[in-house]
């Protein structure tokens, strides 16, 4: 089945949505810069813990990596690829220390009581976590049982990830699978940060108790998480229905819950998605 976005427009939407991410938060942190004092610890605590969660998969890909690679002609591109891989890999330290204060910073201002690391002695919601990490995995398992029939195959993403890496499907089950779940958990990680952070905390802080408005907001902001994820499948009309409905129910978790149980719903997507893709394609 043909996309309905053709591949240019699909690379031209996620470099929009990825510029428009970044301008947004950095207004954002500028205008609550003055929480940065009090959440820049925990910020950089959890940037350099995503950091450290992301640096194995890029040893790996190093280690498994298509012998071609290396030859002469290749090595000079090899070398510049790997030196802004790593560059990238520092420049997201500071990103995602403005994620987190900002979004410590809005939910705080929106009456959240249980977002900041130093406030987790207060008890984080224990029992709805686990539940929403339960909820993320029968979406996983869900989302195939849809998927199968329809046709919908793993993506480009898994496509390209084999064929750069043919000796990676050969590899021990003890290091692909340690990998595998810290970066796709620390992927889960950011993108809440993104999409039900700070984003999510300003329209639950400014829309009060106009429902109408939020749920419109709300709806943008999942629909945006949603086109994020067209190169993901081969289907993307049909990812992006699956993704935006979930985006829905995670900003639910985030509002009623908090931003962690969002979090671990979202780990629980991601850890049986690529299970199941891994498994069953």
């Amino acid at each position: 089945m043909d996309p309905i976005i053709p591949k240019i427009l699909q690379v031209i939407l996620i470099l929009a949505i990825q510029i428009t991410v970044v301008i947004v938060y950095v207004v954002m942190a500028i205008q609550n810069r003055q929480y940065f004092k009090k959440y820049w610890k925990p910020g950089l605590f959890l940037a350099i813990l995503l950091f450290f969660m992301v640096l194995p998969s890029s040893i790996f890909s190093l280690v498994y990596i298509d012998a071609l690679v290396f030859s002469e002609e290749m090595r000079p591109a090899f070398l510049i690829g790997l030196a802004v891989g790593f560059f990238i890999l520092i420049i997201r330290i500071g990103w995602h220390m403005i994620l987190y204060f900002v979004a410590a910073a809005e939910w705080e201002q929106a009456g959240s009581t249980v977002f900041a690391m130093e406030q987790a002695q207060r008890g984080l919601p224990r029992r709805e976590m686990i539940e929403a990490f339960s909820f993320g995995i029968c979406a996983a398992v869900l989302t195939y049982a849809v998927f199968i029939p329809l046709g919908v195959q793993e993506g480009p993403i898994f496509a390209k990830f084999r064929d750069f890496f043919p000796a990676a499907d050969s590899a021990s089950l003890l290091v692909t699978i340690p990998i595998v779940t810290l970066f796709v958990t620390a992927f889960a990680i950011s993108e809440e940060l993104v999409f039900r952070g700070g984003i999510l905390g300003l329209v639950v802080r400014r829309t009060g108790e106009n429902r109408v408005i939020r749920y419109i907001a709300i709806s943008a902001i999942s629909l945006l998480w949603a086109l994020a994820h067209i190169p993901n499948t081969s289907v993307p009309e049909v990812k992006v229905v699956q993704v935006f409905i979930i985006g829905l129910i995670l900003a639910e978790i985030a509002r009623r819950s908090c931003i962690q149980s969002a979090i671990a719903a979202h780990i629980g997507l991601n850890l049986g998605s690529v299970g199941l893709t891994f498994v069953l394609i």
